[in-house]
């Protein structure tokens, strides 16, 4: 069957997706850890079906094929921390420092989860890079680091920072006109440093970090 065929086949919603069925900002979404449905079309629920169906056997594959990252990364984003928490101690240290960075340089809400990712972040004994030019780039800088972060809001006061003082501006006005806030650390309180996406993020502990 073709995607059409899918989207215009009648079925009712899987009766495991049921219970995620609630109010959004655009009307009834769907969220489940396999399935978010930011607008949820009933019409559209074969084709739905036929997708959670299809996560679950990937899922369960990835599992038996101790895959684990690509078992997590089939969670949707908001429920990959959890998931990476529940197979964290199957993990080898490198493929629990690879899968960490992953997760925390693609989630988008952090903040709903501060406590989750600060007892993660306080176990980590040694410096996380996304790859040899960040391990590199961090040699090089100096044993009291300068940090910045752009914030809209009244959180002076986060893990995630920059060296950049243009990346931190852009954060800053990113949902109207905010500030950037500035601050020090040793760099051994540093726990992670990721270049991968061009912002020179340091990912530290906040009370590792003096506000200025």
């Amino acid at each position: 069957m073709t995607k059409d065929d899918w989207f215009s086949k009648k079925e009712t919603l899987h009766p495991e997706l049921r219970p995620f069925v609630r109010p959004g900002p655009l009307g009834d979404m769907i969220h489940h850890k396999l399935v978010i449905e930011l607008i949820f079309m009933p019409e559209h629920c074969a084709y739905i079906n036929r997708f959670y169906e299809q996560k679950k056997h990937q899922l369960l594959e990835a599992f038996q094929n101790q895959d684990f990252i690509r078992w997590v990364f089939l969670h949707e984003r908001p429920y990959r921390l959890q998931a990476f928490q529940d197979v964290a101690e199957q993990l080898s240290p490198t493929d629990y420092e690879a899968l960490l960075a992953q997760i925390w340089i693609d989630t988008e809400n952090a903040y709903e989860m501060v406590n989750d990712w600060e007892c993660i972040w306080e176990n980590i004994e040694k410096t996380i890079f996304d790859g040899i030019d960040a391990e590199t780039r961090f040699q090089n800088l100096p044993e009291r680091i300068r940090i910045r972060r752009g914030t809209s809001g009244d959180r002076d006061e986060w893990m995630s920072w920059t060296l950049d003082a243009k990346i931190a501006m852009k954060f800053a006005n990113r949902f109207g006109k905010g500030k950037v806030v500035w601050g020090w650390i040793d760099k051994s309180d540093v726990k992670a440093f990721f270049t991968g996406r061009g912002e020179e993020e340091i990912v530290a502990l906040m009370e590792d970090v003096e506000v200025e």
